[in-house]
């Protein structure tokens, strides 16, 4: 029998209501989610875990989605998709 692993994806976002929206939207299609409240912790999430996608917003105060970003070339797989958001133009 074949064993499908859900596919792991970190959502890290500094507001509440965007992290929430978004993991009960994948959660709803199966997939594995988990959560970070700021780039701090998603960094931190990301050296303790193998995601296959990570959705980061750009802005955020102290550790950017851009640092999130540098941190995983620099130290991870650079081939790990990564979605970059913004709420600003």
């Amino acid at each position: 029998m074949y064993n499908h692993t859900p596919p792991h994806i970190l959502i890290i976002d500094d507001e509440p209501s965007i992290l929430k929206l978004l993991s009960k939207i994948l959660s709803c299609e199966n997939f594995k989610i988990d959560i970070a409240n700021n780039g701090k912790d998603g960094i931190k999430k990301i050296e303790l875990n193998n995601y296959d996608l990570i959705l980061t917003d750009i802005k955020m105060p102290e550790v950017s989605g851009n640092d999130v970003l540098q941190h995983i070339k620099e130290n991870k797989n650079s081939f790990m998709p990564i979605v970059g958001m913004s709420g600003t133009s």
